[in-house]
């Protein structure tokens, strides 16, 4: 009787321990995906800041916004763009006034040259960036994007969902105590066995859900390569020109004083 008393505590003491493994360690890897979502939110929000300045640089070629949905228009893109660069971060000095003989062709290649490095940062942000693994020759990495994001943003909600569901603190207590047959047996006597899933104890030690919007992050649109509309941008500048010559006008006399200020031929 002894032997087998011993063999039942010491299987039992093997199923807790089981059992505490498996509960603590399902919340130590969601806790280590939290923290990668986060790691990698955190990365992607570098290259938004820049797509959003680069947004904010050409909102101020196209007269601070008021050419935008125009410009937008022409290169056939839904106009949901301009809000990133509407009182987006500015880098004074970083636009040149490239030379031309007339101020259509000014004002052509300084959109032009904004427009590429916008699409550039647009196309990094939502798909990523190849480059060079440091350390393995010859392969090729690529950067945190929006679109992995989502994906992981997606299994982290689900795996979530399912710890919360599948280990609920107050369900795994219930168990283990049937373990405990005095205990069990004094509870089901006094009528008061606690409930699965009731009381604080699950929402205390539950994992919340994380909203996307919480994350801080915004999808850009999908930009055309600058040379497949170079020709609708230049005949919106030629048209822009005609419509807004004073104003254009200023904008680049402003842009010029700019490069001077900053000491740039």
């Amino acid at each position: 009787m002894a032997d087998y008393q011993d063999f039942a505590g010491e299987l039992e003491q093997e199923v807790l321990s089981e059992i505490a493994e498996g509960f603590f360690g399902a919340r130590k890897k969601l806790e280590a995906m939290i923290e990668s979502l986060w790691f990698v939110v955190e990365k992607l929000k570098a290259t938004q800041n820049k797509f959003s300045a680069a947004a904010a640089e050409l909102n101020r070629l196209l007269l601070d916004g008021a050419l935008a949905p125009e410009f937008y228009a022409c290169l056939g893109v839904d106009p949901l763009l301009p809000p990133f660069g509407q009182n987006g971060p500015q880098r004074p000095g970083r636009i040149n006034v490239p030379l031309a003989l007339t101020r259509a062709g000014r004002y052509s290649k300084l959109v032009l040259g904004s427009y590429e490095t916008l699409q550039d940062l647009a196309h990094e942000y939502m798909h990523g960036r190849h480059y060079d693994d440091p350390t393995h020759k010859g392969r090729k990495k690529l950067t945190v994007h929006y679109l992995q994001v989502v994906e992981l943003w997606k299994a982290v909600s689900a795996r979530i969902q399912v710890v919360n569901r599948d280990l609920a603190p107050s369900a795994i207590l219930q168990y283990v105590k049937k373990f405990d047959a005095e205990t069990e047996e004094k509870e089901g006597i006094a009528g008061c066995p606690m409930p699965a899933g009731q009381g604080g104890l699950d929402k205390d030690l539950g994992f919340a859900a994380i909203e996307f919007e919480s994350l801080g992050l915004r999808e850009a649109p999908e930009l055309p390569r600058p040379d497949k509309v170079a020709g609708e941008i230049k005949a919106f500048c030629r048209r822009a020109c005609k419509t807004h010559g004073p104003e254009i006008e200023a904008l680049i006399k402003s842009l010029r004083a700019r490069d001077v200020k900053a000491g740039r031929p």
